[in-house]
């Protein structure tokens, strides 16, 4: 049944993939439509066009879109409604480079962690999936903050890194406390999500990511931003209480999850699929 719902899935992105591909054909005229600055479009265009293949190469790797993704896309966006959208799309695109790359580590252990997890809940083995919850959330704690003291630390040259800009560089900078806080949030919380994919959660995550960003963090970021006019820190500082409210209701879960209950009904499931296979080889 796991293939099978798989095939399912990468069938639906296929399709979405060729809607995305016609918005990224039409990237300018839909930017100059929300009134984005006419050379930001074009650049854009450019970019967007390029990643078209990619879209339906990803597809294949991913079979589950994260609504965070999306609002972080959101957020550039908006950024081109500010004031100064070419200094502010940068800031904010060297920022998103740099937690792209910090969160591959976290995303790696939760990975990881979800796999441990399903697998020993799968196998009866509750106490051995409560350790693998709690050597996953020490190991991505020690990280993120090694992690945040070492960005800390290059906070004043790492904007070098990918403009000359002075007052490029000199956002990059203020910016990087938030941004690392961010991370270590992410970290955390993409633990948790990935105990929670383990567990067979995977509806309550998805409540929870949607309301988390979209109906906390994306507004929390737009009144920071156009209300208080914190620029691109507001938008920061709202992915920040999404992050929050991710960490807060999964480690809710996860401390008053049942381990015994959670195997037993690991095991329910493997059971069912492995009847519902069965019933289907001999149609």
């Amino acid at each position: 049944m796991l293939g099978i719902h798989m095939q399912r899935d990468m069938i639906v992105l296929s399709l979405v993939s060729v809607f995305l591909s016609i918005i990224c054909f039409n990237t300018k005229h839909l930017l100059r439509v929300m009134h984005q600055d006419h050379q930001i479009a074009e650049e854009a265009r450019k970019y967007a066009v390029f990643l078209i293949p990619s879209i339906f190469a990803y597809r294949l790797l991913q079979c589950l879109v994260s609504f965070k993704a999306w609002s972080f896309e959101l957020v550039v966006l908006l950024a081109g409604l500010l004031p100064n959208p070419k200094l502010e799309t940068s800031v904010l695109s060297i920022c998103l480079n740099t937690y792209a790359m910090l969160w591959m580590v976290p995303f790696g252990l939760s990975a990881a962690v979800s796999t441990r997890v399903s697998n020993e809940l799968g196998g009866g083995q509750p106490k051995a999936a409560s350790l693998a919850v709690r050597v996953g959330l020490v190991m991505v704690t020690i990280e993120g903050g090694f992690v945040a003291l070492v960005m800390i630390l290059l906070r004043n040259i790492w904007g070098n890194i990918y403009s000359n800009g002075k007052e490029v560089v000199r956002n990059v900078a203020s910016i990087m406390p938030i941004l690392v806080i961010a991370c270590f949030l992410d970290g955390i919380q993409s633990v948790l999500s990935g105990i929670a994919r383990g567990c067979g959660w995977q509806k309550i995550g998805a409540y929870v990511n949607f309301a988390a960003f979209y109906l906390i963090g994306v507004p929390c970021g737009c009144i920071l931003d156009f209300v208080f006019h914190m620029r691109a820190k507001g938008f920061w500082l709202g992915i920040i209480a999404a992050f929050v409210v991710q960490v807060l209701f999964f480690l809710f879960i996860t401390v008053r999850s049942d381990w015994e209950k959670e195997a037993i009904k690991a095991a329910s499931r493997v059971q069912e699929s492995t009847t519902a296979e069965d019933l289907t080889e001999i149609d």
